[in-house]
């Protein structure tokens, strides 16, 4: 990587040059469909136009949030919104759009659509200004990372995260589903783009918060990565339940608090101690500050008082914390089987963060509480008011807290899924009720492992009940934090004194605040792990990471050695490939039985999204590799995001990881490279024979074409596909296509199948039948809604379906 020079002072107040930037178009987005596929030029390493090799085939599918129906329009653009507008919502709080990129004939070609559940069609609606007088009442507004009509229709399932194919024996061609963590799957048509079915019925599927009244759209929790097993064609994914109680966390958020509040209080008590002279303010400032412990504490007390009483009160009520595992088998849209699934002694298993991903081998299926926190202060809705815009900050800072240092993984025996429907696993040695005793249950076997991650692939060969899972360790990187409009850069005024220097830099807090909505840097590195488990115990046997605790010194003092003189000591590559890993590529024809190469997809760090708020909760790291000041340093001059490969070394018995120090891709300091997917050569002979392509966004502007006459009319202003050699990544892409309507937003997970065929198998699914129930309920429960209510299912929401 070539860094560029920095002034170590900045005495003149001349504002610095960042040589990293995000892109800000990021947060815009194209909401057009190109139902009938539009072609991509393409272009050579040098610029020319060319086509496509012959091996290049197949089709790459995409998925990113692409805003909501009233998202405010870029410059009056019909298609193009601005997603977070008011500064308080998340980028990927949207509609999903798919994009399937086909490459056929040494060309390429390039499909969307925007996946369309019966909430899609409500939020439609109730958004139509012309429609206001009939349905405004009934409008879904953005709550952070949420979109919601709150206690009267629900909550949206928006479907823009990820895919899982399938194929059942009898189905022609591979079937595609689409999913994200708080809505039910949903399978979309691979040659069409249509949204098809959901998985399982509105009854099928539990609320995600207790005695919550009934609502058309109900609000839940899943798994974004459910698994299929092709072996026994079942599809698996989960219903997460949680008590209030551990939905506001609040030891979590006092505790933090209250550790913040101490280290300001030691330096008054020294000082009272040692009757220092105070001034008036000093002594006024230092009583509120003592006044304001003291509360805090006496609600910590308070507390723990009351998880007594609610651990008292699950013994005789059960309590609402579950976790349901689903299986569907794909010729029907009901659910076929549901288990509860319990840590042993039965004991009710919680869920505090979310279960993002799962995973599944030949004998075991895998789930993970990943480092994907789901609180209540990320589902704050934004306030025009002042005095209530306080409030809400107030409060989103007191109840944020940072993400467990750690993930724990729950193991699940497939044998266990075909006993008796009232087998129970284990004996009862403590007395936990259930709230679902009509349901099989299924004991989960726990493990903990640090740091934290939040996707992982397992080898499908479990051989001696060994499991081998691939982890990307986000360590200190808050992926469910992103920016608000109020927040801080760490750079501005870092020091606060009344000195200049190169961090004194407020510059760099507007430059933050375009960006709200984005997901906040990292505030460490992020580390490859190869983690072994017995499955039948849960013990973890060897785990072996990149870079790891031994690198530690190195890496710091690489860091030292470079900010002192940039021009003669440069940092090792090798640590600037693993900051932020987002997504894992590899050859996912699944079931993969042993990897032997592994891609990564690394989002890098930006000083234009690091946040003094982040950078606080997560000063005490506990698995910290790159000190803090060694963090803040490295991040102003900005790391890219890149492309790297992880090596599975076999010798004997023994299994190392490592990384490929002669094969990875460092992108431009002001390009954003993400949604990276493997696409295998025809006839492969290793588990790098392929390309990888991605969507990189390249500039600043919101939107794709301009009226500059210099602009070039084949070509995005801010979007582009790349694809590179997997074998030979440090060549750069090979190819780059792009359109002049080509406008990505936040960009997520990715698919590739070798073809694409309209399912023959139409599964029966009345929209009518699966709400009605609903929507009668609602419709008693609010008699002044009735009317409006009952008018948007028959005029607007049923006539979609027929």
């Amino acid at each position: 990587m070539t860094n560029t020079p920095l002034e170590t002072s900045n005495t003149n107040n001349i504002p610095p040059v960042y040589p990293s930037r995000f892109p800000q178009t990021v947060v815009s987005v194209s909401r057009k469909e190109f139902i009938n596929p539009i072609p991509l030029t393409v272009r050579d390493a040098a610029g020319n136009v060319t086509t496509l090799p012959d091996d290049l085939t197949g089709h790459y599918f995409m998925v990113s949030p692409v805003g909501s129906p009233n998202s405010s329009r870029v410059d009056n653009n019909d298609d193009v919104v601005w997603v977070s507008k008011d500064g308080w919502t998340a980028l990927y709080n949207g509609d999903g759009m798919v994009y399937r990129l086909s490459f056929t004939e040494n060309q390429a070609s390039l499909k969307t659509r925007i996946m369309k559940p019966p909430c899609y069609y409500a939020d439609l609606a109730t958004s139509d200004p012309s429609k206001q007088n009939l349905y405004g009442s009934l409008r879904f507004n953005n709550l952070g990372i949420s979109r919601g009509s709150f206690n009267k229709l629900g909550i949206r399932n928006q479907l823009n995260t990820a895919f899982v194919p399938f194929k059942l024996a009898d189905d022609e061609s591979e079937r595609l589903l689409v999913t994200w963590d708080v809505g039910r799957p949903y399978e979309v048509d691979p040659e069409t783009l249509e949204t098809l079915t959901p998985v399982g019925e509105n009854e099928d599927w539990q609320d995600l918060l207790p005695d919550q009244q009934p609502i058309p759209f109900k609000n839940l929790m899943s798994s974004a990565h459910p698994v299929f097993d092709r072996d026994a064609e079942r599809f698996y994914t989960l219903n997460v339940g949680k008590s209030l109680w551990t939905m506001f966390a609040l030891p979590r958020s006092l505790k933090l608090r209250l550790g913040e509040n101490w280290q300001a209080l030691k330096p008054i008590i020294d000082d009272i101690w040692r009757d220092k002279d105070l001034s008036f303010t000093q002594s006024f400032q230092n009583i509120l500050i003592l006044i304001y412990t003291i509360i805090l504490f006496s609600l910590q007390l308070v507390t723990w008082f009351l998880r007594g009483i609610v651990q008292i009160a699950r013994l005789f009520r059960g309590g609402y914390d579950f976790v349901l595992l689903h299986c569907w088998d794909g010729t029907k849209v009901k659910i076929a089987k549901t288990w509860n699934v319990v840590l042993p002694c039965n004991k009710p298993l919680r869920i505090d963060q979310t279960v993002h991903q799962m995973g599944i081998s030949n004998n075991y299926i895998v789930f993970a509480e990943t480092s994907f926190k789901f609180s209540l202060e990320n589902t704050m809705p934004f306030a025009k008011n002042p005095t209530l815009s306080s409030l809400i900050v107030f409060i989103t800072d007191f109840l944020n807290y940072p993400q467990y240092p750690s993930t724990k993984l729950y193991i699940i025996d497939k044998k266990d899924l075909d006993l008796d429907e009232n087998f129970t696993p284990q004996p009862n040695r403590l007395f936990f009720p259930d709230r679902f005793k009509h349901l099989a249950k299924v004991v989960a076997t726990p493990v903990e492992i640090a740091p934290e991650f939040s996707h992982y692939v397992v080898d499908y060969d479990d051989t001696g009940d060994r499991l081998i899972i691939y982890a990307g360790h986000l360590a200190a990187s808050d992926i469910a934090e992103y920016i608000r409009i109020y927040d801080r850069s760490a750079y501005d005024d870092r020091d606060r004194d009344d000195l200049d220097d190169i961090y004194d830099d407020p510059d760099l807090t507007s430059r933050l605040q375009q960006l709200a909505g984005n997901i906040v840097s990292p505030t460490d590195i992020s580390r490859l792990g190869r983690l072994e488990i017995d499955a039948k115990t849960g013990k973890l046997i060897d785990h072996q990471m990149f870079p790891n605790l031994d690198n530690r010194d190195e890496i710091n003092q690489q860091i030292t050695d470079w900010k002192k003189d940039r021009l003669n000591n440069q940092i090792d590559p090798k640590y600037l490939l693993t900051w932020s890993t987002a997504f894992y590529v590899y050859p996912d024809r699944r079931p993969t039985r042993n990897l032997t190469d592994i891609f990564w997809n690394n989002w890098g760090a930006w000083p234009d999204t690091l946040t003094t708020r982040t950078l606080g909760a997560y000063e005490d790291y506990a698995n910290r590799i790159v000190e803090t000041d060694k963090v803040k340093d490295l991040i102003y001059d900005g790391v890219p995001s890149s492309l790297c490969h992880l090596q599975v070394i076999k010798n004997g018995d023994e299994t190392t990881i490592q990384l490929n120090e002669n094969n990875f891709y460092q992108f431009d300091k002001r390009n954003l490279g993400t949604s990276a997917q493997f696409i295998p050569r025809p006839n492969k002979e290793d588990q790098t024979d392929g390309y990888i392509v991605c969507a990189v966004l390249t500039s600043d502007r919101l939107l794709s074409q301009s009226t500059d006459p210099n602009n070039d009319p084949q070509w995005s202003q801010n979007s582009e596909i790349w694809i590179f050699d997997a074998q030979e990544l440090n060549q750069g892409p090979l190819y780059k296509l792009s359109h002049p309507e080509l406008n990505i937003g936040f960009s997520f997970h990715t698919t590739w199948l070798p073809e694409v065929q309209s399912p023959k198998r139409k599964l029966t699914y009345e929209v009518k039948k699966d709400y009605d129930t609903l929507v009668e309920t609602l419709r008693k429960n609010q008699s002044d809604l009735s009317m409006e209510i009952r008018r948007l299912f028959d005029e607007e929401i049923y006539p979609n379906f027929e």
